[in-house]
């Protein structure tokens, strides 16, 4: 099987104009700020490190949906 890593799908969907304006959180285990950065300067929305809690997992999910429907619907209303 073909192993692909996180930053390597992200950059996969932002080149795709067909995926390229979704959302995308990464869930890592890592917390090293270099894969971090890299992964904001290739299009991540969110970068979330593991372990964590569902109440913080819903709570970080639930920003980032709130700040993406304002966004979009600003922008429909424009």
């Amino acid at each position: 099987m073909l192993k692909v890593d996180g930053i390597s799908v992200l950059k996969i969907l932002k080149n795709d104009s067909r995926y390229s304006s979704i959302p995308v959180v990464l869930l890592s285990t890592s917390s090293d700020q270099d894969t971090i950065s890299k992964a904001y300067k290739n299009g991540a929305n969110k970068y979330i490190v593991k372990p964590l809690s569902f109440d913080e997992f819903v709570e970080r999910i639930g920003s980032l949906w709130s700040y993406w429907i304002n966004t979009n619907i600003s922008f429909e209303e424009n």
